[in-house]
């Protein structure tokens, strides 16, 4: 998270120091690839913190009664 934290500072410098418009789009640009990486990032977190909290569940139910989901 460090990493993005500062990839993300770097860019609102860039994006504040932008004199011409080339460096505007460049910054833009910028910006926009941190904030998919900050979104694939957040959400493979939810991804993982969703998988630890499911309950495990297997063949073995089928034996108890209880229906088995794969």
């Amino acid at each position: 998270m460090n990493v993005l934290q500062h990839r993300a500072n770097v860019a609102m410098e860039k994006l504040t120091s932008a004199r011409t418009s080339l460096e505007k789009s460049e910054a833009r640009a910028e910006a926009v690839a941190i904030k998919q990486d900050l979104e694939k990032w957040l959400g493979d977190d939810r991804a993982l913190a969703a998988f630890r909290k499911a309950i495990p569940k297997n063949s073995a139910g089928v034996y108890k009664g209880d229906p088995v989901v794969d």
